[in-house]
């Protein structure tokens, strides 16, 4: 199992309509073991709070190993206003203990993933230079408003997240691709530009452009979504999976937790739930035109994926074609669920240029295309392909595709 290093002291925030929770490092190290991947903070927590936060990450299979207990009392953040969807938010801080020992930089010598902090700058900066060239390494910039500082820290990352709104202040700039332009001639590689409700862009080194939309459901407070989105993302691209795949994910993921108050991670099993109730509360275009979907399954073992995805389609535009209807309604899609390597297709592939989608949860890469069959593993892919068929037909169903192809 892969485990993400989050370089970070621990926090208490104080949220005006959440109360007191763990915060800081611990909002991605949970995010991360929720998602399947180990967690281990390596940062300070004050004695004044050892005594129940310790207990209290390691019953989630956080890794405190290399958590140091200090004397000066924990980081204290109190939060108003923190409902604000683009972080207007009046924050007052009572510094804890942010200093570095040999043993925390000693633990980042075998680390996979790192995500460091730029808040943190002696730690973060300490992190990455100790940190060996195979780690997928991450600094989250926010509030960071000196360029040379943030300059340094990305430079030194193959990953950057910053906020929208902290980009603007940090490079002056308004529109997106003038941020990242800014944000690369400061020294940053790749970069996770994320937009709240307007979801996240993703710009790799090589130029490859990715935009993952946002999942507005339910929403209580949008303190920790942040530190959410960034581990579940490194976590998916190390687990293999594409920068859309794992964008989306990721911002399904923040979705998820802001939804309630207090803690809520999800696990893959919650994203694809998770999703499928986006989907069905979202309002499609009035002047859609209605779009015919066979669903077919491969076995049995699917009847809740199948009921879901019914009820979804059925409540949006869509019509759900059974076999009676075969040879009396066009299809303009099929839908497969499950595995691709069942052909339970003969005979519906050939009618007329309908595309045909397999859903297997279980298939070796993200999207690919099998003898003129898509394949999608993910599901939050599927739901953006299908709307994206329903809106503007095959054509925008390949762009969609292209936007989740493997990189």
């Amino acid at each position: 199992m892969p485990e993400i290093t989050i370089a970070a002291p621990l926090c208490i925030d104080d949220i005006a309509q959440a109360g007191i929770r763990l915060g800081g490092a611990f909002y991605s190290a949970a995010a991360a073991t929720s998602f399947g991947c180990g967690a281990r903070i390596v940062g300070t927590v004050g004695a004044d709070s050892a005594s129940w936060v310790y207990p209290r990450l390691e019953s989630i299979g956080i890794n405190t190993a290399n958590l140091c207990t200090t004397e000066i009392p924990t980081r204290r953040v109190q939060i108003e206003n923190s409902d604000e969807l683009l972080e207007q938010r009046t924050i007052v801080i009572y510094p804890g203990d942010n200093s570095v020992s040999d043993s925390m930089l000693s633990a980042i010598s075998d680390a996979s993933i790192l995500l460091v902090y730029g808040h943190f700058p002696d730690l973060a900066q300490a992190a990455l230079r100790v940190a060996p060239p195979t780690t997928i390494t991450a600094v989250d910039v926010q509030d960071i408003d000196e360029p040379g500082l943030a300059g340094e820290l990305m430079s030194r990352a193959v990953w950057t997240f910053i906020s929208e709104p902290s980009a603007k202040w940090l490079t002056g700039a308004v529109e997106s691709d003038a941020i990242v332009r800014c944000l690369w001639s400061l020294g940053a590689t790749n970069i996770v530009l994320k937009m709240g409700p307007g979801g996240a862009l993703i710009v790799t080194s090589e130029g490859a452009i990715i935009e993952a939309p946002a999942f507005l459901g339910p929403f209580n407070d949008s303190v920790g979504a942040g530190d959410v989105f960034n581990a579940v993302f490194l976590c998916g691209l190390n687990s293999g999976y594409s920068h859309a795949e794992a964008a989306s994910n990721a911002a399904i993921a923040a979705s998820y937790f802001v939804a309630v108050p207090g803690y809520r991670f999800a696990s893959p099993s919650d994203l694809g739930e998770h999703a499928s109730n986006y989907v069905a509360s979202y309002s499609p275009p009035e002047k859609r035109l209605t779009t015919a979907v066979r669903i077919l399954r491969s076995d049995i073992g699917h009847q809740r994926s199948l009921d879901t995805l019914c009820e979804i389609l059925g409540n949006h535009s869509f019509y759900v074609l059974d076999d009676s209807s075969l040879d009396t309604f066009p299809q303009d899609l099929v839908v497969q669920i499950g595995s691709a390597g069942v052909s339970v297709l003969n005979g519906f592939s050939a009618r007329g240029d309908a595309p045909v989608i397999v859903w297997d949860p279980e298939a070796d890469s993200g999207i690919q295309r099998v003898s003129g069959t898509i394949v999608i593993r993910d599901a939050a892919a599927l739901l953006m392909c299908l709307y994206g068929f329903a809106g503007g037909g095959a054509t925008q169903l390949d762009r969609v595709l292209e936007t989740f192809r493997e990189e």
